[in-house]
């Protein structure tokens, strides 16, 4: 139970951090979504953009360290088991795994407003 509590503070410093950087680099790019919006771009295809820009590298990540992190475990419990068995994990860590996903979908969706107030008419004006 400690572990989940560990890892649930991780997510939670990890999910703040990426909605931290996904409205930096939003307002980083202010001029460019701003001269997208004024040729015509609607503000969808820039909040797509922006969940793109941060869903692949989540998503790849998220993959690759649980796929190791099996790949691992099973390699420990075969080479150094003494008769163990590898099983996979129970209902919870799925759970968590699919809060941790919604919780970074939250963090990025939460920048939205950012995107779409810094690439108003009135805002891109002043550029």
């Amino acid at each position: 139970m400690l572990a989940y509590v560990g890892m649930a503070i991780a997510v939670a410093i990890s999910a703040l951090s990426l909605a931290v950087a996904t409205i930096s680099a939003a307002l980083e790019r202010r001029r460019t979504f701003g001269l997208l919006r004024l040729a015509g771009m609607p503000v969808a295809r820039l909040r797509a953009m922006v969940a793109t820009e941060a869903a692949v590298p989540l998503g790849s990540t998220l993959l690759a360290s649980a796929g190791l992190g099996f790949l691992v475990a099973w390699i420990l419990v075969t080479v150094l088991g003494n008769g163990l068995e590898f099983v996979w994990p129970d209902g919870r860590y799925w759970v968590t795994l699919l809060a941790s996903a919604a919780l970074a979908a939250a963090a990025v969706a939460g920048s939205f407003g950012v995107v779409r107030r810094s690439t108003e008419i009135e805002s891109t004006r002043f550029e």
